[in-house]
């Protein structure tokens, strides 16, 4: 995955929106690892029920990911980028159109982007730009039946002629149902993504300090005084803030991986029951 890519960081975004992506961040790069049969349909099941995202509630959602992520800013997080801003918007109760395809132009690389009104959000590409090979958007609600409408109770809703109760149809995945879900597929690891969220706060807060301290030095010298505390200061906020960040990584790769191993058969169990066949296309990585 090359292109296109977000390469730089948002910035602005509300503390809240940046905790809710580093929520979604974990099963949005475990599911990157899924064929594309399975990916579509978890995304089915977790888009039953919400509101189709406008263009602002998409590229909100896409920012947060690229703001708290590296990854998903980088020019080959495509993939977990879009996976993560469409988790991101059905914790809103809404649902933008996720894509997978390729473009139509020489080089033909392959892309994940999300979409809303028909138009790819935050790409910079024309709306024709790539062709669709993939793609999960939002369920249409049905419309009320004439018999509803006079008040009627609907047929296959109540006891039949034998005096039976019939099954209604399912009811939608609403929210909280999906944040339920969500909790529960993070279950275990929880411990885990709590240390990793620290240290990511920590390693961002160590970052932060280190132009003070730069400052500091340069003032120092200007003054002619000695360097040498400050010099070690800011070397120890460097270490400081690499370690943090290379641990926080590691657990965050970690639990991706047992995500997986724990999602693969749910997956390969709601495959098979929607009735999918093929692999689909090759999944950009």
């Amino acid at each position: 995955m090359t292109t296109p890519s977000a390469l730089d960081r948002p910035t602005g975004v509300p503390l809240a929106r940046r905790l809710a992506a580093r929520l979604v961040l974990v099963p949005a790069l475990a599911l990157s690892f899924l064929p594309p049969r399975q990916i579509r349909a978890l995304l089915e099941r977790v888009s039953r029920g919400a509101r189709p995202a406008t263009p602002a509630q998409a590229a909100a959602a896409r920012e947060a990911l690229c703001a708290v992520s590296l990854r998903c800013a980088g020019p080959r997080g495509c993939l977990p980028r879009s996976l993560g801003a469409a988790l991101l918007c059905r914790l809103h109760g809404t649902w933008p159109t996720w894509c997978t395809g390729v473009r139509k132009v020489p080089p033909f690389s392959a892309h994940a982007w999300i979409e809303a009104d028909g138009r790819p959000v935050g790409e910079g590409v024309p709306d024709d730009y790539f062709a669709r090979l993939v793609t999960v958007a939002p369920a249409r609600r049905a419309e009320p039946s004439a018999t509803r409408r006079r008040g009627r109770r609907p047929a296959g809703t109540g006891p039949d002629d034998r005096g039976t109760k019939r099954p209604g149809p399912p009811a939608d995945r609403t929210t909280g149902g999906s944040v339920a879900s969500l909790f529960r597929l993070t279950a275990g690891h929880r411990p885990s993504i709590a240390l990793a969220t620290g240290l990511t706060l920590a390693a961002s807060a160590l970052g932060l300090a280190q132009p003070l301290i730069a400052k500091h030095v340069v003032d120092s010298s200007a003054r002619g005084e000695v360097l040498w505390p400050f010099l070690l200061l800011l070397s120890g906020l460097f270490a400081a803030e690499a370690a943090a960040g290379a641990i926080g990584r590691f657990l965050l790769d970690r639990m991706g991986e047992g995500v997986v191993r724990m999602v693969r058969p749910r997956a390969r169990l709601a495959a098979a029951a929607a009735g999918n066949a093929g692999d689909g296309p090759a999944p950009p990585r």
